[in-house]
């Protein structure tokens, strides 16, 4: 199972969002294009789409969707208010 991880200031002092995905069945956060961790879905969709073709990613079983359905409504909108 792959779990969403709020990391809004784990990494960062300030509020910036930050967040990664923990899969619980290998017990290890999700690695990709060598990022652990993401400030933005557009990041998390550039490593995403790095990794898409390499043979160990399977796209069936590991959808973009798979892993944006699990981020809450409002993260963003939420976090960036913080800051301002």
């Amino acid at each position: 199972m792959i779990r969403f991880i709020n990391l809004t200031s784990q990494i960062y002092l300030d509020k910036r969002p930050c967040f990664s995905f923990f899969c619980t069945i290998t017990d290890t956060f999700l690695i990709l294009d060598g990022n652990q961790y993401w400030e933005s879905l557009e990041d998390f969709e550039d490593s995403y789409l790095a990794e898409k073709d390499k043979p160990e990613w399977n796209v069936e079983t590991h959808p973009l969707s798979r892993f944006t359905n699990l981020i809450p409504k409002g993260f963003f909108r939420y976090n960036k208010a913080i800051i301002e």
